[in-house]
């Protein structure tokens, strides 16, 4: 381990005044050496501990040690269910009319109607009043 970084490879950075300047550094004499501190342990296909494809397991797994993984032979259940085909299942659908002529939707209608009036008639004064008045701001 280096005295100098403690094993960091880098260097806080002093400018000429003798003042450290923050999340500023440069790199250790040492820094070139093979250190504990670059160390990385070869990867293998069990330290995915998170959902990928066996392809992507069979790639690191090539780099690590320069074998691929060991091929999963197929079950005879999985090998019976591509050998028949699967029908398909029949969907029956049914289509209703809606009634428009009940009371319920005609009071809906009216509501709607009257809302609709409501916001012609807001925006049109609103309108009005900016016609009248150039630095009107309505909120």
């Amino acid at each position: 381990m280096c005295r100098i970084c403690n094993g960091s490879g880098e260097i806080p950075f002093v400018n000429k005044g003798g003042k450290t300047i923050p999340h500023t550094f440069v790199f250790c004499e040492c820094w070139g050496q093979q250190m504990d501190h670059e160390y990385l342990a070869p990867v293998k296909a069990d330290d995915f501990d998170f959902p990928c494809s066996r392809d992507w397991r069979n790639f690191y797994e090539e780099q690590a040690t320069g074998r691929p993984l060991e091929p999963i032979e197929p079950t005879k259940q999985a090998s019976s269910l591509t050998s028949a085909p699967v029908p398909r299942p029949i969907v029956n659908v049914t289509y209703k009319v809606a009634d428009v002529q009940t009371p319920a939707f005609k009071s809906l209608q009216e509501q709607l109607q009257l809302i609709n009036g409501r916001l012609t008639k807001y925006f049109e004064s609103r309108a009005e009043r900016k016609k009248q008045d150039d630095s009107y701001e309505p909120f």
